[in-house]
């Protein structure tokens, strides 16, 4: 008569997918998983953390709007600014 073994395997961890959306947030949920048993990250799970850093920092910046101004460095030539500078006293305030 043979006895019935069972044997049960425990799993490491479980990673919960249930509001993953994109294969990237399956990525970072096998990562923080992972990190929190205790078990060592490969190089996908480290570069999945820093996909989904550098995603949360970027949505927080403010969209950079695109100005035009007159750029301070660029300097008139020195007979220009020496001629202003001589009819400087002689012009109308506006």
């Amino acid at each position: 008569m043979k006895k019935n073994i069972k044997n049960e395997v425990k799993p490491t961890y479980i990673v919960d997918l249930t509001n993953c959306e994109t294969l990237q947030d399956a990525e970072f949920a096998f990562a923080c998983t992972k990190f929190e048993a205790g078990v060592p990250l490969s190089e996908n799970n480290l570069d999945a953390i820093i996909d989904k850093t550098v995603e949360v920092v970027t949505s927080q910046l403010p969209v950079l709007t695109v100005c035009k101004c007159e750029c301070i460095c660029e300097k008139a030539p020195w007979y220009k600014r020496f001629w202003n500078w001589l009819i400087k006293p002689f012009k109308k305030n506006k």
